[in-house]
Formats: structure tokens, sequence, C-alpha cells
């Protein structure tokens, strides 16, 4: 029962509405404006009710696809590398994130007592602050990117904000790899997706990654 509120830069209506560019991020870095872009557009060509995991996954997907060739196209060498560091300390931290997230589902899952639960849950928490210490001096060269989401006291929700937008990512890419990188293919595949249930897309997801 955590809870959890933050701030966002931007959001889609799902075509409700013109969405406008709004003067929350409407000055980042042109990677990250156009990354934002594609992000919440992907909303609008593919959107699943009650599976926010599914729909923001697959959003992240298109993004990093999208900024990939617009960068690639733009040359703009410098904001290429600069975007896939960001990309990958973001694959890693989420991969961090998803790591305690299943220690902690194990924790709970148990037989133990309450009081015995909540002191592994802390535990669990401090260990997962000093990974990512870790994490970021001997693989990143001290990049803060992440110091703000740890700055707050951790609770399941958290996890739960970052497992909703990369559980699933990986298994999109491997779902656009096996169209050929052909986006209007790969979009139909998505949609053939949305229209299973939610365990049977995520069955088929998940099988598409080892």
């Amino acid at each position: 029962l955590d809870v959890l509120d933050y701030g966002v830069a931007a959001y889609s209506t799902i075509g409700w509405f013109d969405d406008p560019v709004l003067n929350t991020f409407v000055k980042f870095p042109e990677a990250e404006l156009a990354r934002i872009i594609f992000h919440e557009l992907s909303h609008q060509l593919v959107y699943t009710r009650d599976d926010s995991i599914f729909n923001e996954s697959f959003a992240v997907a298109v993004e990093e696809e999208g900024v990939r060739r617009w960068l690639a196209r733009q040359g703009k060498a410098m904001e290429q590398k600069a975007f896939d560091d960001s990309r990958r300390r973001r694959k890693e931290f989420v991969a961090l994130v998803l790591k305690y997230q299943q220690l902690l589902a194990e924790a709970y899952a148990g037989e133990r007592d309450v009081s015995t639960k909540r002191a592994e849950k802390k535990r669990l928490f401090a260990e997962l602050r000093a990974e990512y210490e870790r994490l970021k001096h001997e693989r990143w060269g001290g990049a803060t990117g992440y110091d703000r989401w740890f700055a707050r006291e951790l609770n399941n929700a958290h996890l739960a904000s970052i497992a909703t937008y990369g559980d699933l990512v990986p298994a999109f890419h491997a779902l656009l790899a096996q169209h050929n990188g052909e986006l209007p293919a790969f979009y139909r595949a998505v949609k053939e997706l949305a229209a299973l249930s939610k365990h049977e897309r995520t069955e088929k997801l998940k099988a598409l990654v080892p």
C-alpha cells in the first residue's frame, strides 16, 4: 500500500485533445524534446486500457528507436553519443530496480511475520541504494542523473513507477527486430497484441526475450 506522488513534464490525452508542447519541457535539449514527442505520440497510435506496463513499455521502445533514427538523420554525432550513454545508464538503472523489485516480492511472499518482512524491506532498500552508488561510480563515471530519484525515501511504489516504463521494453525491441526494423509492420503487430487479453499479450512479449 505504498504511495508515490511526483510531477511529470509531459503527458498524452491519447488523442482526445490536441496536446500542446508545454513550457515544462519545450526548452529541453533537442534530443530529449524529440524523445518526449515520440513517446507521447505513440500513445495515440496504440493504447490498451488497464495495462500501463504494455502501453508505457511500447512508448519507450518507440521513443528510443525514434530518437536513434532522428539523430542518425540529423548527423549529430555528439548528441547521438550523449543519448546512447543516457540510454545505457537508463537500461542499467531499470535492471537494478527490477532486480530489487523481485527480491522484495520474494521477501513479502514468505511465511514470516509482518515485522520481520518490514525489517527485510528496509534492508533491501538500503542494499539498493548502496548498489546504485557502486554502479554510479564504477560504471557511470559519477553521473548523477538518478540521484534525485534516490533522494526521497524509497518504497514499493518507487519500484513500480520504474517497472511500468521498463519491464517490456526489451521485448518490444525484439519485436521490432523481428520485423526487420519496419515500423508499419511493427505497429501492426503491436495492435494485434493489444487486441489480446492482458495475460496473453504479456506472455507473447516475454517469450521474445531470453
